[in-house]
């Protein structure tokens, strides 16, 4: 791609999803491949400068000031990733740098104001400087490496991650660092950029030893192939690419305040649907969100807001086109209590008139009709059954009982593939757990935390994990419009609201049985749940259709930066 091409797809790849990470990637393929610049006939040879990069190399050899180090691989023995221009050269890094060239220092011979940089000091990709740090901040204890002003700082450790600076003063870093000193055939600048390039990164990350902490070895740093310039033409390449960079800097900060104004715009029409106080107020607020909707919907996050905006909607009965008029909550629930009550034997009766009556708190929102009414969701559990968790430390086997963990809970579903199998005898101290046919599931702790799934007839005399809640809906009711309020922002809410622990903070059970349920008649709830399931299966489709159009512009983008 020419200087000419890359302006001319420039829009299109900077458009596309990670496209701007993808132009800063091109930008050094192309820097390092001669096409952003071109050779000028006062510049200097690189042969010259490698014979003068090798003397002041073999003086300092001499000079005992280095070490020799191992001898490097013959250029021959492998291929160079690509063509560069007739007047660069392929080199080895070993040859025109000093690798690792900062002696050892103990930590607490470290003056307290020198700089001593670590590797959380430099962003990821990016390679910005992020702190300045100095010894008597850090109190160092383990030994470090010297460096000097000029020297090209390489991170070694995770190379992936693209930490690599030059050094504006002299001072210490981690060993995780590598202090890389140009032998004079190579700017500190221009060797920054090489090592930024996308194929070197690829290189050296499949070099990389280690599984948990992979870092790259001394040796096949030192034989890493270097496109190399004339040093004129090597800072020319630096100019333009500062220019380059600068550009697309602004143009992803930009982008971020876009999308955060999408959003802000986003949830500010979203919220005026919530809050909206008579049907007209509510009609204005969807015309708004129906004209802008290029613009509440460009980014992701915009279309979560709309999803929890339908169920919040939903369990206020805001998204009711009809009036029914069948019964009242109320009835509804003084017979569910009535039913629990003859089913009670005498201990669970005297348990019931013992335990703690509701609270008296404000109700979390104004319901919609006098035909609804607040309850607890502890009271609309199917007779004989309450909220529970289950099996504590199961023990697995190859063939048991099939048991619900966390992870088996994805999209809403249970993934009915690789459930693991719990010991019968163990499980069978767990019996209040053993599923039926359309229980609901809910995640307890963790980041997890509020995921619901319903149990499919395949997964019945099944059990769970103490991570999950089976909670059975009492059949008087509908199981989806109850999955509904816990799935909403004020189920969700209430949940992240009561979390309680450190080291995997989570919800009580007795909490959860208390999260008050706003509860319409069983024909609205029937009505409740089938507009809620249009209008959230529209922006299901709305959103696959946004990561369609995402994935095609991103192949676009890769197909016109040679990705």
């Amino acid at each position: 791609m020419t200087p000419e091409q890359f302006m001319a797809n420039f829009g299109a790849i900077a458009e596309a999803p990670n496209g701007v990470a993808k132009l800063r990637e091109l930008v050094f393929k192309l820097a390092c491949s001669g096409r952003l610049t071109s050779g000028l006939s006062g510049d200097d040879k690189v042969a010259e400068n490698l014979l003068k990069s090798d003397a002041t190399r073999d003086s300092a050899i001499a000079s005992k000031k280095i070490r020799k180090g191992k001898p490097l691989r013959a250029l021959e023995s492998d291929a160079p990733p690509f063509e560069v221009p007739q007047h660069w050269d392929w080199v080895r890094l070993g040859r025109i740098v000093e690798y690792n060239a900062g002696s050892r220092v103990k930590g607490e011979a470290i003056e307290a104001d020198a700089w001593l940089l670590e590797l959380e000091d430099i962003e990821k990709t990016s390679s910005t400087l992020l702190a300045r740090v100095t010894a008597r901040e850090r109190s160092p204890k383990s030994s470090k490496s010297t460096f000097r002003k000029g020297d090209v700082l390489y991170g070694k450790l995770r190379p992936y991650l693209d930490k690599v600076i030059v050094a504006s003063s002299d001072g210490y870093c981690t060993t995780e660092i590598v202090p890389l000193r140009s032998f004079g055939a190579v700017t500190p600048e221009y060797l920054r950029l090489s090592l930024k390039r996308p194929d070197f990164i690829r290189h050296v990350v499949d070099l990389s030893y280690g599984m948990n902490l992979p870092r790259l070895g001394t040796e096949d740093g030192r034989n890493a192939f270097i496109p190399l310039p004339p040093l004129a033409e090597q800072k020319r390449i630096v100019a333009k690419v500062e220019q380059l960079v600068t550009m697309l800097n602004d143009l992803e900060e930009r982008q971020k305040r876009k999308q955060t104004v999408a959003i802000h715009v986003s949830k500010a029409s979203l919220d005026s649907l919530v809050h909206a106080k008579d049907p007209d107020e509510l009609a204005c607020a969807w015309e708004r969100i129906s004209k802008n909707f290029t613009v509440t919907a460009g980014a992701e996050a915009s279309f979560k807001h709309l999803a929890g905006t339908i169920r919040s909607l939903a369990v206020r009965g805001r998204i009711a086109t009809t009036q029914l008029t069948n019964g009242t909550a109320q009835a509804l629930l003084d017979q569910l209590r009535a039913e629990q009550r003859s089913a009670a034997n005498p201990r669970q009766k005297a348990h019931a008139q013992g335990a703690s009556k509701p609270g008296h708190s404000a109700p979390p929102f104004s319901l919609p009709s006098p035909r609804w009414t607040w309850t607890q969701l502890a009271e609309l559990a199917e007779i004989g059954t309450s909220v529970t968790y289950g099996v504590l430390k199961p023990v697995w086997v190859e063939k048991g009982v099939p048991t619900v963990r966390v992870q088996d809970m994805k999209r809403g579903e249970i993934d009915l593939s690789h459930l693991a199998q719990c010991d019968p005898e163990r499980a069978s101290k767990f019996e209040k757990t053993m599923l039926c046919e359309g229980d609901l599931l809910i995640a307890k702790d963790g980041a997890t935390l509020g995921k619901t799934a319903f149990v499919p007839a395949a997964l019945a005399g099944g059990n769970i994990t103490q991570h999950v809640l089976r909670f059975s809906i009492s059949r008087r009711l509908s199981r989806e419009y109850i999955r509904l309020v816990i799935d909403s922002p004020h189920g969700q809410g209430w949940m992240s609201g009561e979390t309680k622990g450190v080291a995997l903070p989570g919800v009580n059970v007795g909490d959860f049985r208390r999260m008050p349920i706003p509860l319409p008649p069983r024909a609205e709830q029937d009505h409740i749940v089938s507009r809620a399931k249009s209008l959230l299966t529209m922006v299901r489709e709305l959103s696959q259709l946004h990561k369609a159009r995402a994935r095609v512009a991103s192949k676009m983008a890769t197909a016109l930066s040679g990705g």
